[in-house]
C-alpha cells in the first residue's frame, strides 16, 4: 500500500518487514502447538498488543470465532462465560489485562482446574467444530491471556496460574522506523484502494503511523511530559484508524 521511499531505505524497510513476518510465523507455530488445557500467556511490555494478530490467526486457522474481553471490575463472570462458550463450540477467547484483576485470579484458577484437569496433549488447530471433542471440551478451543510486565506486588499473577500456561513475552520493535513499518503493516491495502481518495488516505495513515511510533518511543521516559503514564498500544492505533 505504501512505496518504500516513504519510510526509509528500501533494504532496511524490507528487513523490518521480515522481522514482523517472523514474529507472526512464531505466533502461528505456538498456536499450532497449543492444547485446550494450556492457555497462552502474553507478557506485555510497553506498547505491545497481540489481539489483532490473534484475530487474524483465528481466521487463518478456521476457529469458531474469537471473543476478546478487557478485564476490569465486575468482568469476572463474563470472562468465565466466554471460556465456557469457547469450550463448547471450539472457539478462541482472549482475556486481556489479567494483572488488573489479581484478586479474582484464584477463582479463574479453580475454574480451569475443574474444567481442564486431564487435557494435557496438544491437538491441531484449524477444524473448529469439525474436530473431535476431548472430554466435554471442543478440541479447537484456545485460551489466551495478556498481562503487563510489572513489579507491582498487587498486580502479580498467581504462580500456579503462570505455571499452567505457555508463555510469550512481547515488546514493540526498537526505533522509530521499525515501529512506523510495523504500524503500516496493520493497515489493509484493499481497504485503502477501495477508498474514494486512496492517495490522501495513504498520507493520513502514514502520519498516524508516525505519531503512533513516536508515542511508543516515549515510553522510555515514563510520565515525563504527560499528566500520567499512558500505555499506548495497537488497540489505540486501530481505534484511531477507524476514526
Amino acid at each position: 500500500a505504501f512505496s518504500s521511499d516513504t519510510t526509509a531505505p528500501s533494504a532496511a524497510t524490507a528487513n523490518d518487514q521480515n522481522k514482523q513476518a517472523q514474529q507472526t510465523s512464531e505466533l502461528h507455530q505456538l498456536v499450532r502447538a497449543m492444547s485446550p488445557s494450556t492457555p497462552l500467556l502474553f507478557v506485555l511490555f510497553a506498547g505491545a498488543d497481540p489481539v489483532r494478530d490473534l484475530e487474524l490467526a483465528s481466521r487463518r486457522f478456521g476457529a469458531a470465532g474469537i471473543k476478546n474481553i478487557a478485564l476490569g471490575e465486575g468482568q469476572g463472570p463474563l470472562a468465565i462465560a466466554a471460556i465456557e462458550a469457547a469450550m463448547q463450540d471450539g472457539g478462541w477467547v482472549v482475556l486481556q489485562n489479567l494483572h488488573l484483576m489479581a484478586r479474582w485470579l484464584p477463582e479463574l484458577e479453580d475454574f480451569l482446574d475443574s474444567r481442564l484437569p486431564l487435557l494435557s496433549t496438544s491437538s491441531s488447530v484449524g477444524g473448529g467444530n469439525s474436530q473431535p471433542n476431548i472430554g466435554s471440551v471442543a478440541a479447537g478451543t484456545r485460551i489466551f491471556f495478556t498481562a503487563a510486565a510489572t513489579n507491582d506486588p498487587s498486580r502479580q499473577l498467581p504462580t500456579r496460574l503462570v505455571q499452567r500456561c505457555a508463555k510469550l513475552a512481547l515488546e514493540t520493535p526498537i526505533g522509530l522506523r521499525a515501529n512506523v513499518v510495523r504500524a503500516l503493516s496493520t493497515f489493509s491495502s484493499d481497504a485503502i484502494e477501495r477508498n474514494s481518495k486512496p492517495n490522501e488516505l495513504r498520507c493520513v495513515l502514514f502520519a498516524l503511523a508516525t505519531l503512533h511510533a513516536t508515542l511508543l518511543g516515549r515510553h522510555r521516559y515514563g510520565a515525563v511530559g504527560w499528566a500520567g503514564k499512558y500505555a499506548f498500544s495497537d488497540a489505540d492505533l486501530d481505534i484511531s484508524r477507524q476514526l
